[in-house]
């Protein structure tokens, strides 16, 4: 229109507490300098299955994407969904892995008990596995010195 709003989808993110993104801001203070191409970054996904998303729909000027008022903030449910694990550098992928996760078992007081991720299974299925060959491929082209950031997700 002549005002120059626009009728958009807001863009998604994960929700994020004051406290986490305080964490944020004073991690990338500490890193400003640091030569990227000697990092490893690596995340899980959940892949929801089986579902249709809708989008909320926000009024905005050009530019006012980020803005968190035109943002909306994802949430974890209880859907099915596909767990892979991926890792990236600086112009490197890595592989994309399927985690294998053990379902939860319900206790008597129908509470959900164990299942999903641990230290153990990470180390398993990830750290001896797919990553260490990433990091071995990184560490050829680029030399001693590579440095892994993950996410601080309990089973890390």
């Amino acid at each position: 229109n002549d005002a120059g709003y626009h009728r958009c989808v807001a863009h998604r993110k994960p929700y994020l507490t004051k406290k986490t993104v305080a964490a944020h801001l004073e991690w990338a203070k500490a890193n400003i300098g640091r030569d990227w191409a000697l990092i490893i970054f690596t995340d899980e996904a959940a892949i929801k299955i089986g579902e249709h998303p809708t989008h909320q729909r926000v009024t905005r000027l050009p530019g006012e994407e980020f803005l968190l008022e035109n943002i909306e903030p994802t949430f974890r449910s209880g859907r099915k969904s596909l767990m892979v694990w991926v890792a990236i550098t600086h112009n490197k992928k890595g592989p994309i892995i399927h985690i294998e996760m053990v379902p939860a078992v319900i206790n008597e007081n129908g509470k959900k008990k164990g299942g999903g991720m641990n230290g153990k299974r990470y180390v398993d299925q990830i750290l001896n596995g797919p990553l260490l060959r990433f990091w071995q491929e990184v560490e050829k082209d680029r030399g001693p010195g590579i440095l892994l950031v993950e996410d601080g997700a309990p089973a890390h």
